[in-house]
């Protein structure tokens, strides 16, 4: 599993956010989410490793690479996205 929660530079969660897993793990291609009420998001994966990008309208998209997903772990990446 890998999850994490986005907020803003003030430390506010960030519902909508579009937040894409991608890796050579993934048969079929990238996987997206969408981050919900509690800014919160979750992807179940195989294991690997994994590039995930967060994009929202008016913040800088970010792109953390090198995450590493283990059988029976969970993975917890939280992010702040700045203003775009």
């Amino acid at each position: 599993t890998l999850s994490g929660i986005v907020r803003d530079a003030q430390g506010g969660v960030l519902p909508g956010v579009t937040v894409t897993a991608s890796g050579p793990a993934l048969i079929g291609g990238p996987r997206s989410a969408v981050t919900g009420e509690a800014g919160g998001y979750s992807f179940q994966l195989p294991p690997g490793t994994y590039a995930v990008s967060y994009e929202l309208a008016g913040f800088a998209p970010l792109k953390r690479e090198g995450i590493a997903v283990q059988v029976a772990r969970t993975a917890r990446v939280d992010v702040e996205l700045g203003v775009g």
